[in-house]
């Protein structure tokens, strides 16, 4: 008689382990730039200034200025959006210097961080250029 292997488990890009990684390293990485991040819970909105809210405002965001690429939270890396949002950090700046937003996404099945600092307008999301938290995010990603 033949033993079949039922080891077909079906894996995700991301999990609650990473997922409290990154919480780690984003609060240790925060305070470097006298900075402290909310976390989106996966239950309670998360609110920024001008009242945008997180993840119900990404239906009518944008990624680099476009409509056509759609943007969403799909808590395991896989989704139906071009931009599967994992998790979303958000700084709200002292007086009126607005809002620094982090989504942590897949974007094609690779990790992507994307920032918002929209004040005005069209809610817009961009690939971060912070190679730091760019770097890292993909350690944890990859499982390092």
């Amino acid at each position: 008689s033949q033993k079949v292997s039922s080891s077909h488990k079906q894996t995700t890009p991301w999990n609650s382990q990473k997922d409290d990684q990154l919480e780690s390293f984003i609060n240790q990485w925060a305070p470097t730039m006298s900075q402290a991040y909310t976390k989106y819970n996966g239950k309670i909105a998360l609110k920024t200034k001008l009242d945008v809210k997180y993840p119900k405002n990404f239906a009518q965001a944008k990624v680099n200025g476009s409509t056509s690429a759609s943007i969403g939270w799909a808590p395991s890396g896989k989704g139906k959006y071009d931009y599967n949002v994992v998790a979303v950090y958000n700084y709200n700046q002292p007086k009126d210097l607005g809002r620094t937003t982090y989504a942590f996404a897949f974007h094609e099945g690779k990790p992507v961080v994307l920032i918002n600092q929209t004040m005005e307008g069209p809610d817009n999301w961009t690939v971060a250029k912070d190679t730091t938290l760019k770097s890292r995010f993909v350690e944890i990603v990859n499982g390092k």
